[in-house]
């Protein structure tokens, strides 16, 4: 066999160079393919998964049952999060007659919502997320997971559960009566659930409250068992709607029903203003002179002038502005039976308060 003889000392140089430029061709190459599609994650995870989520809620209506949370604001490690990328949301559904506590939940594929960006300063950012079309006397069981970049989720949220009960339909005959800075609500029992079938069994109710019709409603009472309810949050002459929905017992919540919505209503003042105090008359030739000290109301609007002469009937004779302190009466006859005077006041809705005593010149 013969033999191979080796390079020479110039030829081994040359072909080491040539291998280690082509090792660089290649590796610039696969770095120049890696930025085509998903990137490897080049951090640790816990340097990108969010913190759980830990203040996950629910609130059930007819319509189904709306999840509530605040995106994390940070990492495993600590850092700020300047975005989630989605969130994932696993729910399990079990009949209630075969529900096991000790068994494992059977949660299907998450359902995903698109995160966002993260607000900067102290508010924070929640998200919703709205689940119908669920069967009564089933138990359904939600946790969700967020994730910070593509790849890595962060652990499970919280667990909620809830029994879904078929809703109630609205509460019957809801009335609201204005007062004076009052409105008077009251209602009666729904008797039968939203699919037309009969009800008759334990509920509570539920009061909301918007400024004007087609505004958002606010919760004002939140848990009530009686069917009436006097509102003296409001103000005279401002417009309000209400509504009303039963409530069921849904485990750790309660299942609003549909909801009885009121005719806009405006509470009015109805109470008179005091009359003026020293009230004196005084004639003087064909005229009469009236004067008093103001009438201690805020919305004082003016003052009605009163006069009766003899077994007459009390007329009145003109009416006052509320800067007014007194009146002068040219029209009052220069002879004949004697003649009486009362002043009261009035204010902007028109309420008039009692008169002053009837009171004739020279008397006090």
């Amino acid at each position: 066999m013969k033999s191979v003889e080796p390079l020479p000392t110039e030829y081994r140089k040359i072909a080491t160079g040539m291998a280690r430029t082509t090792f660089l061709m290649l590796a610039a190459l696969l770095l120049l393919l890696s930025g085509c599609g998903r990137k490897t994650p080049p951090l640790p995870p816990q340097a990108v998964v969010p913190r759980a989520i830990d203040d996950l809620s629910y609130r059930l209506d007819e319509k189904g049952v709306e999840l509530s949370w605040s995106y994390p604001e940070r990492t495993m490690q600590g850092d700020r999060l300047d975005s989630i990328e989605e969130f994932e949301i696993y729910r399990a559904v079990i009949p209630v007659k075969d529900y096991c506590p000790d068994c494992p939940l059977p949660f299907g594929p998450p359902r995903l919502v698109h995160g966002g960006k993260l607000p900067i300063g102290v508010s924070k950012r929640t998200a919703t997320f709205r689940d119908s079309l669920l069967r009564p006397d089933y138990l359904y069981f939600y946790k969700i997971r967020a994730k910070g970049g593509w790849y890595y989720s962060s652990a499970d949220s919280n667990l909620i559960s809830f029994t879904w009960k078929r809703p109630l339909a609205a509460p019957e005959k809801l009335t609201a009566t204005a007062g004076d800075g009052t409105i008077h609500l009251s209602w009666q029992a729904p008797g039968r659930y939203l699919d037309g079938s009969a009800f008759g069994g334990p509920v509570s109710y539920r009061l909301y409250r918007a400024p004007t019709a087609g505004q958002p409603f606010k919760v004002i009472v939140r848990e009530t068992a009686k069917t009436d309810y006097t509102d003296i949050n409001v103000a005279n002459g401002r417009h309000y709607v209400y509504a009303v929905r039963a409530l069921q017992d849904a485990g750790t919540n309660l299942l609003a029903g549909a909801a009885a919505q009121s005719e806009e209503v405006s509470p009015r003042d109805l109470t008179p203003p005091p009359p003026p105090s020293s009230f004196s008359v005084r004639q003087q030739g064909t005229e009469v002179f009236l004067t008093w000290k103001a009438s201690l109301a805020g919305d004082l609007a003016g003052y009605n002038i009163y006069r009766r002469c003899g077994t007459g009937q009390r007329q009145k004779i003109a009416t006052a502005d509320p800067a007014s302190v007194g009146y002068v009466d040219t029209s009052a006859p220069a002879v004949g039976p004697l003649c009486l005077y009362q002043v009261s006041a009035f204010d902007k809705d028109g309420n008039e308060g009692p008169a002053t005593q009837e009171t004739s010149a020279g008397e006090q």
